[in-house]
């Protein structure tokens, strides 16, 4: 049955599929359009799969995680302060079906199969994405004046606030630069491990042409931590091991041209890039959360506004108040998963988000080498975005980042699984 690879194969496009969906399906059936997005239909086939003799053991950290959802709806019902179908939404698509998705995957006797074609999907979206990228700066030049008049560099470093633009076709395609480089990052740090899932190394060719698409993309959203772990998940994933010492020789003889052609050139990219890109000058890479009015003070003066009772504190008051509180819509968050958490779904999810890491995190012991030092990393780098911002459930209907959060966390028992029937089979 090929099916479920092309499904799994479809999961990537998320986004644009939801996007298209909610054209072409929402004006008829309303939001039971989310049913036909490609992760819930894989979660519902791998379940189906489940009468079939399963392989392998679900991961104990997905428990925390699922639990974290929940408890951000019993908050949004107990507190009654927003529509309790955000957080409904933001349970089913954030945690509970990615969650079944990543259980459904380490059970299901096809896994190398099913992620295989994950990983081709992932390919394919990131390939097709550089033509919505050429095409997207074409519309900038036809439609935004001020964008043609920038110096060449400087509209590198300025693409990412272009995306906010009506109708730009790169964000169609990918959406948030920030939560767009998270994924790219993520899956760049998780690919080595996944593509070994049944004891094959991936070919050099394929990790290099995996890396090579991921790094356009990361450098075309010119978003600070992507590029700063852009550098970590090329050389700790592998993608260019034979070809490290040339690449770096290259690369430095770039960049010595390149400063010798324009220094000021590049000292104004740089600013752009780790100062604040509207007020280049002060603040250093932290700028946009340390300078007057940035998000340590915003932060701060959300702590000092929130006076929660019991119940909220427990389990917060629902996903989505924060931004009908603050803009009035509920799509908006603070920029900091870990407080769009504690809002959300409490002290309660806040912890079973962290117990959730600290499985996986304890789970990797088991593994060795890279495979340990990989998933380490890909938990480390997602603390780090989380409090830059992440969104398991991108706009309260999408799954991908929770489906790449929820895979993470089972990554040590599917490998673990696959090492022990390595060691059992017969030689």
């Amino acid at each position: 049955m090929r099916l479920l690879p092309f499904i799994a194969w479809l999961v990537p496009f998320d986004l644009p599929v939801s996007q298209a969906l909610h054209w072409a399906l929402a004006g008829t059936i309303g939001n039971w359009y989310l049913a036909f997005l490609p992760s819930v239909v894989l979660a519902a086939c791998l379940v189906h799969q489940l009468n079939q003799a399963p392989v392998g053991g679900v991961s104990p950290a997905l428990i925390p995680w699922v639990i974290s959802g929940v408890c951000g709806v019993y908050g949004a019902v107990l507190a009654a302060k927003v529509s309790a179908a955000w957080s409904v939404q933001d349970c089913v698509f954030g945690y509970f079906v990615p969650a079944l998705l990543a259980a459904g995957v380490s059970l299901s006797p096809k896994r190398h199969e099913i992620i295989s074609a994950l990983i081709r999907g992932w390919e394919a979206y990131l390939l097709l994405g550089i033509f919505t990228l050429g095409y997207g700066i074409w519309q900038s030049y036809s439609m935004d004046s001020g964008w043609q008049n920038r110096a060449p560099l400087m509209k590198w470093t300025m693409w990412r606030y272009e995306l906010s633009n009506s109708g730009n076709a790169y964000a169609f395609w990918f959406g948030n630069a920030n939560k767009a480089s998270n994924l790219f990052i993520l899956l760049l740090l998780m690919a080595p491990v996944l593509l070994s899932i049944d004891g094959a190394a991936p070919s050099q060719s394929r990790m290099r042409w995996i890396g090579f698409l991921s790094a356009i993309h990361i450098l075309a959203m010119c978003s600070r931590l992507g590029l700063l772990l852009l550098p970590v998940a090329l050389v700790a994933g592998g993608y260019f091991r034979p070809l490290t010492r040339w690449a770096l020789a290259a690369a430095a003889a770039i960049v010595v041209a390149i400063a010798a052609a324009n220094l000021t050139a590049l000292v104004e990219v740089g600013r752009a890039i780790f100062v604040n890109p509207e007020e280049a000058g002060g603040g250093g890479v932290l700028s946009t959360y340390t300078k007057e009015g940035g998000r340590f003070e915003e932060w701060m003066e959300l702590w000092s506004a929130w006076h929660p009772d019991l119940g909220e504190l427990l389990f917060g008051s629902g996903a989505g108040n924060y931004g009908l509180a603050t803009f009035g819509r509920p799509e908006p968050e603070t920029h900091n998963y870990f407080i769009d958490r504690i809002l959300a779904a409490g002290t309660f999810g806040l912890l079973a988000v962290f117990v959730a890491l600290l499985a996986a995190w304890i789970g990797a012991a088991r593994l060795t080498g890279q495979s340990r030092l990989l998933v380490r990393l890909s938990i480390v780098s997602f603390m780090l975005m989380c409090v830059r911002e992440y969104s398991p459930a991108y706009l309260f209907r999408t799954s991908l980042a929770g489906v790449v959060v929820a895979i993470l966390l089972s990554m040590p028992t599917m490998m673990a699984v696959r090492c022990n029937a390595l060691k059992e089979a017969p030689r």
